[in-house]
């Protein structure tokens, strides 16, 4: 009976102790909303910074507001079907073209010269002689940059590496050149980071970048 007393008297407690607490305290479901939010945001975020687009905001907006409505434009299945048609071949197609557009639009610069392989380069300074091949070490400086003209990569202190430690169109460009030279390289993804890129670099997928070099040493 005691127990049953105190048991009585502890719910008691607990009851008064949730009334005042729902006369005092409202639930904040702005942080909530917020909170809720923030790793599908991290999400898109994340799909944005692998890809060469931006994420548009406002149509995000209108989907959550859509959905929480229950008046969605799209049915989720085909929703899911257009992301996946985007990623897999609309982006692709449309970095291959990109790409293709940057390469030959710098062919067409006077000096400069679009080779077999896909590359284009334009020799600034020829150098000497003494021109590289597979077997050699080459000491060179150079700066790397995206289509964007943003730079992903600069090497202000010699380098040394064997010629065939470098993409395939550092590779073919270098050759063209002799010691003391330096050239300008226009490369198509083929001859760059290929259909992968290079997530380290923040290279996309299928992206065609420019490099100047300077080749300092040829050994």
């Amino acid at each position: 009976m005691k127990r049953f007393i105190k048991i009585t008297s502890l719910l008691a407690i607990s009851i008064s102790m949730l009334a005042c607490s729902s006369k005092t305290q409202k639930l904040d479901t702005k942080t909530f909303s917020y909170a809720a939010a923030v790793s599908f945001g991290e999400h898109l975020a994340y799909m944005q910074s692998m890809g060469d687009f931006e994420i548009d905001a406002d149509a995000v907006a209108e989907a959550i507001k859509d959905a929480l409505s229950g008046n969605l434009k799209m049915d989720p299945i085909d929703a899911q079907a257009t992301v996946d048609e985007f990623l897999s071949i609309t982006y692709p197609a449309y970095m291959v073209h990109t790409a293709k557009q940057f390469v030959d639009n710098a062919a067409k610069q006077k000096g400069a010269v679009k080779t077999e392989s896909g590359l284009v380069y334009k020799i600034i300074k020829e150098g000497d002689n003494n021109k590289p091949n597979n077997t050699n070490a080459v000491t060179t400086t150079y700066i790397c940059k995206k289509r964007s003209g943003e730079t992903f990569l600069e090497i202000t202190e010699p380098e040394t590496v064997l010629l065939d430690r470098h993409v395939a169109g550092v590779n073919e460009g270098l050759q063209y050149i002799g010691k003391g030279g330096k050239i300008q390289l226009w490369i198509p993804p083929q001859l760059a980071f290929g259909a992968n890129g290079n997530e380290e670099l923040g290279i996309f997928e299928n992206e065609a970048v420019y490099m100047e070099i300077e080749l300092l040493d040829v050994q």
